[in-house]
């Protein structure tokens, strides 16, 4: 729950909050892939998308739609429309949900 809130946030512009529940050892850390896949999203909101980059590299993307979703989140940040193309093509093989598309990634503020 804590992670959807996180991830809840970010996506209506509060990035700042977004991290701030990312990094908040109160309620014990987050751990796992979802967990990354947030922190990686949060990164190039931030505009760190070398960090971004660094974390995707350690995550296994096979048939894991929110890994194929923020590389897909990070090609767009950085501009590379072939990536987004083919990564796309990816997650629509993948989605569990037609409700669930990938422009919802981006925050309300960014759109």
């Amino acid at each position: 729950a804590r992670l959807m809130l996180i991830e809840a946030g970010r996506r209506l512009g509060l990035t700042s909050q977004a991290r701030t529940g990312l990094d908040t050892k109160v309620f014990g850390a987050l751990a796992g892939v979802d967990a990354d896949t947030v922190a990686v999203r949060v990164a190039v909101d931030e505009g760190q998308l070398a960090a971004a980059a660094a974390l995707l590299a350690g995550l296994d993307a096979e048939g894991d739609e929110e890994v194929v979703a923020s590389r897909w989140y990070l090609a767009r940040a950085q501009g590379d429309l072939a990536a987004c193309v083919a990564l796309a093509r990816e997650y629509e093989a993948l989605r569990t949900s037609p409700l669930r598309r990938l422009e919802q990634l981006v925050p309300l503020n960014k759109r």
